[in-house]
C-alpha cells in the first residue's frame, strides 16, 4: 500500500521549531511519532476524510533535544514544539537544500531573527503551553491574552509637533487660497433671439 505525505507548516525561534502536520482526523491509536537526536523526524498515521495512511520522514537542519521536545495530536493536525540542541536560527528546515511541495511556512507563527523579542502569541522561551503533559496528548493553546489590549488601528498619529510645514518647498498652508478663483466675475449667459422663419407666400 502506498503512503501519502501530509502537508507540513513550520516556523522557528532561536531555541525551537514549531511544526504542524496538517492532517485532519488523525487516528490517535494508529499514529506514531519518532524523534531522533540527530534531527530526524518520522511520522506515520491514518487520517484525512479518506482514512489514508500518511508517512513523513524529515531530516532536519540540525540536532534536536528529544527529551525537551513535545507534540500533541489534535482533531485537525499534529502540533509539535521541537527544541533545538543548540539554540540558533536555522536558514531552512531541512538539512538538504531542496524545495519540497509539502513544506510551507507557517505565517501565523513566523518571526524573523532580527524581530523584537516580544512574542505576541506567547510562544517565546521554548514553546507552547501543552498543558504540562509530556510528549504525547497534552492540551492547551498558546496564551493569547497579550493580544487583548491591541485594539484597532487607533486613528492617525498627532502631527501637531511637526509645526508649520508651509515654508517647505512646494508646501502650502491649508489657509492659503487658490489664486484667481475669487476674482472671476460671473457673466450673465447671453441668449440670442431666435431667427425668424421666412414668410411663406
Amino acid at each position: 500500500m502506498s503512503h501519502y505525505v501530509p502537508d507540513v507548516l513550520w516556523a522557528q525561534r532561536e531555541p525551537n521549531v514549531f511544526l504542524t502536520i496538517d492532517l485532519p482526523a488523525v487516528d490517535k491509536d494508529h499514529c506514531t511519532i519518532r524523534l531522533e537526536p540527530e534531527g530526524r523526524l518520522v511520522f506515520t498515521g491514518v487520517g484525512g476524510t479518506d482514512r489514508r495512511e500518511f508517512e513523513l520522514n524529515l531530516e532536519l537542519f540540525k540536532e534536536l533535544n528529544v527529551e525537551e521536545s513535545k507534540w500533541e495530536v489534535l482533531d485537525r493536525h499534529v502540533r509539535m514544539d521541537l527544541i533545538k540542541k543548540d539554540p540558533e536560527w536555522w536558514p531552512r528546515l531541512l538539512k538538504e537544500k531542496k524545495r519540497t511541495h509539502y513544506i510551507k511556512v507557517d505565517w501565523n507563527k513566523w518571526k524573523e531573527e532580527d524581530d523584537d523579542d516580544v512574542d505576541e502569541l506567547g510562544l517565546s522561551g521554548g514553546g507552547m503551553d501543552f498543558g504540562g503533559m509530556g510528549g504525547g496528548m497534552g492540551g492547551g493553546m498558546p496564551d493569547l491574552s497579550a493580544l487583548a489590549g491591541m485594539g484597532g488601528a487607533g486613528g492617525m498619529p498627532d502631527l501637531s509637533a511637526l509645526g508649520d510645514l508651509s515654508n517647505l518647498p512646494g508646501g502650502e498652508s491649508p489657509d492659503d487660497e487658490i489664486p484667481g478663483l475669487d476674482d472671476v466675475e460671473e457673466e450673465e449667459p447671453k441668449t440670442e433671439a431666435p431667427a425668424e422663419a421666412p414668410a411663406s407666400e
